[in-house]
């Protein structure tokens, strides 16, 4: 279903670690590892070095997946934060404002 890739700014032996640590069977990334050296502009990441088809890759930015996931963990961070000022920073656990709002964006859902 999903192509994922490793993608940093930083040296190529740093992303095939952070690829190793992630993902110790190989299962998941491969050789899909990009680092600053195949950038194509300094200092800059852009999907022109992703080998993926650039029509996998489109994004909506009002309504897209990845928009759609921002709405829902500015959420969450709103929530969280809201009840750590309430409960004066006490050891609230943002596992259960998660699963709170993982209800509320999945009711009615089979």
């Amino acid at each position: 279903m999903f192509e994922m890739y490793i993608y940093t700014m930083g040296d190529k032996a740093y992303a095939i670690e952070i690829a190793t640590l992630s993902d110790p069977g190989n299962v998941y990334f491969g050789s899909k590892v990009i680092s600053n050296a195949d950038c194509t502009q300094r200092h800059q990441k852009g999907l022109d070095v992703v080998l993926g088809a650039e029509s996998v890759a489109d994004e909506r930015e009002s309504d897209g997946a990845l928009a759609t996931i921002l709405d829902v963990l500015k959420r969450i961070h709103t929530i969280f934060f809201d009840l750590a000022v309430e409960n004066a920073l006490s050891s609230q656990d943002v596992r259960q404002v998660i699963k709170r709002v993982r209800q509320e964006v999945l009711q009615g859902c089979n």
